[in-house]
């Protein structure tokens, strides 16, 4: 069955969990300004500069990992290293890789741009990431011996959620597509030379309309796609007015995908619901789970018969637990594997 790992737990009390973002000089400038005041008087007082202190542009000199991926055969590990720029205010990413034991570590993918998400193909021979290097975010394979590199799409909104599929050939994704949606489709007339009218307004038909950092948001949906891992053309798997977010999980015969969304008509008033869903390469979705809650992340059993998933109800409390969930391939005998441990199990991997 499945061979579980916890990698990462919350407590349910007393520790909460900050990430830096692109806007992180504002928040760590505040901490830093009301430490270093302090320090500051100090130091006056005692007629002495101490540079042991934490000082405000320290945040740029701050760098962390993420995203750590270990090769199919075990011995080497691509991960994301995050620097801070202070000459654009934002975090760059770059690919290094490292030995197992510690002999090696050298950077792969390093510059100015940045270089994240990085996949191993189920081989080990290439590795798949995403990149801004010519623009736009796109899809990048890189063969591991000649270090030759192709890339893979071109597509006009950004990846995310890269997966290989179990042979290889495909690399599955999510992103963003526009939608058209105007309630009314009136024909304005046409503005004389030199007029001067009011703006133009913005229509506004959904409950989610907006998001901090990105303002008003423009209609649009996330989808799977899939592509050859060699370069072509992506194509789209679902469809609908739905967001279908996070992670992705090939059937061992690459014949469906397995992935978590809400497609309810009530979904933009049901944030806390999510069920999981397959879909073939043709188009067809499949509905496996319907419990009341969020039920996410799903991983497929290397012998395609159970599913892993993590769920969370809908109770109406300020904090609930994320459980580990297995169940059959066709959605059936559910089971909690981690009902007796008080803490949210947030990542897992399987491996037979």
């Amino acid at each position: 069955m499945f061979s579980t790992q916890i990698v990462n737990c919350q407590r349910r009390r007393g520790r909460r969990d900050f990430r830096v973002t692109t806007g992180l000089t504002v928040f760590f400038l505040c901490i830093c300004a009301g430490l270093s005041s302090f320090s500051y008087a100090d130091d006056v007082k005692e007629g002495t500069h101490n540079d042991m202190f934490f000082q405000s542009e320290d945040i740029f000199d701050l760098e962390y990992v993420s995203d750590v991926r270990v090769s199919p055969n075990g011995k080497q590990v691509a991960y994301v290293r995050r620097s801070n720029d202070i000459m654009t205010d934002s975090t760059r990413s770059n690919i290094w890789l490292a030995s197992v034991d510690g002999k090696s570590h050298r950077p792969l993918l390093s510059s100015k741009k940045s270089y994240y998400s990085p996949r191993w193909s189920p081989d080990g021979k290439r590795l798949a990431y995403l990149s801004n290097e010519e623009g736009k975010p796109q899809l990048y394979v890189r063969w591991m011996d000649t270090g030759q590199t192709a890339l893979v799409t071109n597509v006009t909104s950004s990846p995310s959620n890269i997966t290989w599929s179990p042979d290889g050939k495909y690399i599955a994704f999510t992103m963003s597509v526009d939608a058209k949606e105007k309630p009314l489709d009136v024909k304005m007339p046409k503005k004389p030379e030199g007029a001067k009218w009011s703006p133009k307004f913005q229509y506004i038909t959904k409950a989610r309309y907006q998001a901090d950092g990105k303002g008003v948001l423009d209609p649009a949906y996330t989808h799977i796609f899939i592509v050859p891992s060699d370069g072509g053309t992506a194509r789209q798997l679902t469809s609908g007015n739905y967001h279908h977010n996070g992670r992705l999980s090939f059937a061992p015969n690459g014949e469906k995908i397995y992935f978590s969304a809400n497609r309810s008509d009530n979904w933009e008033y049901e944030p806390v619901e999510a069920d999981i869903f397959s879909v073939d390469m043709t188009g067809n979705i499949e509905q496996l789970t319907q419990d009341k809650g969020r039920e996410s992340s799903p991983v497929v059993s290397p012998d395609g018969k159970y599913i892993a998933y993590a769920y969370r109800d809908d109770e109406k409390v300020m904090y609930k637990n994320s459980y580990l969930y297995v169940m059959k391939s066709d959605g059936t005998d559910a089971q909690n594997l981690t009902k007796d441990i008080d803490n949210s199990c947030l990542l897992y991997t399987s491996d037979a």
